[in-house]
């Protein structure tokens, strides 16, 4: 048999691979198309000599990346193609190669024809094939595999090379990759070992290819089966505490020719899956970054491949893994939602500096789960300033956290609520500006306030004309304003004695809102002594109502008046609103007798225009027989009022005017009313949600006879020991 010694060099990207002879059985002897049969006479052995040429900055992938450079391993072969004869041949590292010295230049052996002016393509690795289209089709699975701690890519590490014969020889052919390498150094920045199960990128689209076809000419013709994800299985391999291990997955790129799959702008998500010593965690460790971010992020610049994961360029991420979540120094993040997360104090106050520019977005008080990284649920402020955010839009979601001990300069936690504040609380709050409206929570709420709790508040000269001060909430205004499932417990309210402010135990004024299942309790309110004309509201729960709802709601207050005002147990005044299933317990003092409009009530101060079904009062009164209008459930009746079911217990003058759907009554006949009132409150809303139903706990149930309860869709009371006490039946 004849023996040539060939000159080949492949370039790689720029580099060479010499290739110096052939040698190898043939892999294929049937003619697919070709020119004609070759006879055992015409094959030629070869000895090649292949070598990498190590690049410079954008670094090639290939088959096998050991120690920062490119090598071959003992186990190497490639394929050449011989166009013209339909014939593919198999060319393999020498048997002199010593495979426990990688090297990136090897001798590889071979057996073929050469044929002046016949075409040949080369492929690395080898690939058996009985006709072209498999010979040119190149796919990679969703989920590669690596077992141990380094590259495993031999399978998967796609490179072509095309020339044709010349006077005999096989010309020098110059490699060209059809893969990108994505290498993923995990540093294990936690305490503790880690076992590695897999890693996987995904995309917001479908950008990443899982085949690949080329043409005669070694180009990429197209690619196919798109898919968002692809994932390095890594077989549950051990990273100490402070090490770092490597993966290594090739990938059919995102680009060739001017086809571009990505762009700067796609999301990229990298979730390392481990076992974490006692369950198997998934640590996100980018989470839906640009792709022309990863600079900033991690330090990959993708702008140097146009955004996109090229042929022939290795793609080092290198990346820390943590089963700990690690609070940043600005104290709260931003997810790739624009969502924010507080994770200490000063991430709050960081937060209030920033939140103007993230309108509209979720920000949550969260806490890591460790000790020694984040606040507990109770946030001790110790009597840190907090300056009230001018307007917020969005949804807060307090998460059951409690702020303690905090001073507001003024206006509230917010000034302006847009939006949702939910499942916050606040104890022992104070103030240091009472010149403008003011509520714990908001200065004035047009969206929702839900599940949120005050416990402890004083306000000490509350001034300005017209202006409200409440516990919660100093006006709750608009048509879509709604306060639910909130409390007020354990405040004081004391005005000065130069102005006319209006003051509640929850809200200052209630205009057109919706306030449900809430209360005032052990609340104290000082209207000053005040000799000038204009008239104070002052409520237990409400001072004034405007059109508004109160529902299911409940007050305890102590009054105390030296000023013109409409005092009620529960709202101060109400023009044109709505009290249904409420009720108001606590005593009303007046020491103020000049003349001026002055009414009180247990119940309602001054109801104009408005309604009231199924409530009742058991406030007490001193020092009111010289006031204007006084009476125990309302004090002053003006436009077209309507009660229904509604009852005092206390009146602060005999003779009192008699009217209907209005009666005083006894506390124990008024525990067997709530068969009746559960009624009244079915009819006027069905869909309430709350009725009333006997207190049973006797330290309270002489001021409470009848508590709210929820009710699921049976009247509370239309049955049981109801029937027969108070005369209902």
């Amino acid at each position: 048999m004849k023996k040539f010694k060939l000159l080949m060099t492949a370039g790689l990207l720029g580099g060479t691979i010499s290739l110096v002879s052939c040698s190898e059985e043939k892999i294929i002897n049937e003619n697919t198309g070709g020119t004609g049969s070759i006879t055992p006479e015409e094959m030629v052995d070869c000895t090649i000599t292949a070598s990498i040429k190590q690049l410079g900055t954008i670094e090639t992938s290939r088959a096998n990346w050991q120690n920062e450079s490119y090598t071959w391993s003992a186990q190497d072969a490639f394929t050449l193609w011989e166009r013209n004869l339909g014939t593919g041949y198999h060319f393999t590292v020498s048997p002199g190669y010593d495979g426990s010295q990688l090297s990136a230049s090897a001798e590889f052996s071979g057996n073929m024809p050469v044929k002046d002016g016949h075409k040949l393509i080369a492929v690395y690795p080898y690939k058996e094939a009985t006709a072209f289209k498999d010979f040119s089709t190149f796919s990679i699975p969703e989920i590669s595999v690596q077992t141990g701690n380094a590259a495993e890519l031999g399978t998967y590490s796609y490179m072509v090379a095309t020339a044709n014969v010349t006077e005999g020889r096989i010309p020098d052919l110059e490699f060209s990759p059809l893969t990108a390498l994505l290498q993923f150094n995990l540093t294990n920045t936690s305490d503790k070992e880690l076992k590695i199960y897999r890693i996987t990128l995904e995309s917001d689209e479908e950008v990443f290819p899982g085949e690949l076809k080329i043409t005669e000419n070694g180009e990429v013709e197209s690619v196919s089966t798109l898919r968002k994800n692809v994932t390095l299985d890594m077989g549950e391999q051990p990273v100490a505490a402070g090490a770092t291990l490597s993966g290594y997955m090739n990938m059919i790129p995102t680009t060739y020719g001017d086809t571009r799959l990505m762009d700067g702008n796609n999301k990229l998500t990298l979730t390392v899956t481990v076992w974490n010593g006692t369950a198997e965690q998934d640590i996100v460790v980018l989470d839906k970054i640009a792709v022309k971010d990863m600079k900033d992020e991690i330090g990959l610049d993708m702008d140097q491949t146009a955004y996109q994961f090229a042929a022939g360029n290795r793609y080092k991420l290198n990346l820390d893994i943590d089963y700990r979540f690690h609070i940043p120094e600005e104290g709260y993040v931003i997810d790739n939602d624009g969502n924010i997360q507080i994770y200490n104090l000063d991430g709050l106050f960081n937060w209030r500096e920033i939140a103007e520019d993230h309108p509209n977005v979720i920000v949550s008080l969260e806490t890591t789960g460790e000790d020694n990284d984040s606040w507990s649920k109770t946030v001790d402020f110790s009597g840190r300033e907090w300056t009230p955010l001018e307007t917020f839009y969005g949804t807060f979601e307090g998460n059951g956290f409690t702020f303690e001990n905090i001073k507001i300069a003024n206006s509230g936690f917010t000034t302006i609520n847009n939006g949702t504040i939910q499942n916050l609380n606040f104890k022992n709050v104070t103030f240091t500006d009472l010149q403008k409206a003011t509520g714990v929570v908001s200065s004035s709420n047009t969206s929702k306030i839900l599940n949120c709790h005050v416990d402890g508040f004083t306000m000490n000269g509350a001034s300005g004309d017209n202006i409200c001060y409440a516990g919660l909430v100093a006006e709750n205004s608009g048509s879509a304003a709604s306060i639910e499932n909130c409390s007020v417990r354990n405040g004081s309210i004391t005005s000065d004695n130069a102005t006319a402010p209006w003051l509640a135990g929850l809200a200052g004024k209630n205009a057109q809102g919706v306030i449900l299942n809430s209360l005032a309790e052990n609340i104290t309110i000082e209207a000053g002594s005040y000799s000038g004309e204009t008239t104070r509201n002052v409520g237990g729960l409400v001072a004034h109502q405007d059109r508004g709802y109160i529902k299911a709601c409940y007050s305890s207050t102590e009054i105390t008046a030296g000023t013109p005002a409409n005092l009620g147990g529960l709202v101060g005044v109400n023009a044109s609103g709505h009290v249904r299933a409420s009720y108001s317990t606590g005593n009303i003092a007046v020491t103020y007798s000049n003349g001026q409009w002055q009414s009180s009530a247990g119940l309602i101060g001054f109801n104009n225009g408005g309604r009231a079904v199924a409530s009742y009062t058991t406030v007490t009164f001193e020092g009111t027989t010289a006031q204007t209008s006084v009476g125990g459930l309302v004090g002053r009746y003006g436009g077209s009022v309507n009660y229904t079911e509604c009852y005092f217990t206390n009146t602060p003058k005999e003779n009192e005017e008699t009217i209907a759907g209005i009666q005083k009554i006894t506390p124990e006949n008024l525990a067997g009313k709530a068969r009746n009132m559960n009624l009244a409150i079915q009819e006027a809303e069905p869909t309430l949600g709350y009725g009333f139903v006997r207190n049973t706990d006797p330290s309270t149930s002489s001021e409470q006879p009848l508590v709210i309860s929820p009710w699921d869709g049976e009247i509370p009371g239309y049955e049981g020991p109801d029937f027969d006490e108070g005369g209902d039946i």
